[in-house]
């Protein structure tokens, strides 16, 4: 594993602020880590998920692990790819999942994505906010089948104010079946995988994307983010 001084080296152009060193040290020193990390757009998440994948590389070249990329959508895990050379693919196509509204409970009897799964040691799950609870449980279910109980590391990156999973809540079967699993809720961190499985939840708060003269255009941002845009910011 790559220290946290060869890292600095890496990427000599990022601030490695006090939240970065905090994630990095918490999935450092546990093998068995489950965290989310959240943070707007700018906030550096992807730089983080890079930063993450290069510090497992000589773990990874030499064989003493593997690790799978996935993202909620085939757009974000081509940005990924074009963007950092990591190798990256979609949720449904990692874990071999058909195109459905509901989730059920999983069987691994004819599951052909069993073997790959078995020897993944850390899986990260980019644009987590677009995973519907249901879904969420159902590849978390994939994993502890698959894995045995042996350590993992899961670690999922997004912004949950952003962009909302897809769910035909305006069809009567598919509302009924989150009313009565989920309280009506849909989201990720609704599901009882987040809460079993005791994700550790970070946030970033400090946004590198836009420089000094553009606090205004932050501003405007984060209050459409967060539904509290005037008529002036639009």
């Amino acid at each position: 594993m790559k220290t946290i001084e060869e890292l600095k080296e890496h990427f000599s152009n990022i601030e490695f602020s006090d939240k970065y060193m905090e994630i990095l040290k918490y999935i450092r020193e546990n093998n068995d880590a489950k965290v989310s990390v959240q943070g707007q757009a700018g906030s550096g998440k992807s730089v983080l998920l890079k930063i993450i994948n290069y510090m497992f590389s000589d773990d990874v070249e030499n064989k003493r692990m593997n690790i799978a990329i996935a993202s909620s959508t085939g757009v974000a895990s081509a940005l990924l790819n074009n963007n950092s050379n990591i190798g990256a693919t979609t949720v449904h196509s990692l874990f071999a999942l058909k195109p459905t509204d509901i989730f059920g409970t999983f069987t691994n009897s004819y599951y052909k994505q069993k073997d790959l799964i078995a020897n993944v040691d850390c899986f990260i799950i980019d644009e987590i906010s677009m995973v519907s609870c249901d879904l969420f449980d159902y590849i978390m279910q994939i994993v502890r089948v698959c894995r045995r109980g042996k350590p993992t590391r899961v670690i999922l990156f997004g912004d949950c104010l952003q962009l909302q999973c897809v769910v035909k809540m305006d069809d009567p079967q598919v509302k009924d079946y989150y009313m009565t699993n989920y309280n009506g809720n849909v989201e990720f961190f609704s599901s009882f995988a987040f809460k079993d499985m005791k994700f550790a939840t970070f946030l970033l708060t400090k946004i590198y994307r836009q420089n000094d003269t553009d606090e205004k255009f932050k501003d405007v941002l984060n209050r459409i983010r967060v539904c509290e845009q005037t008529q002036e910011d639009l």
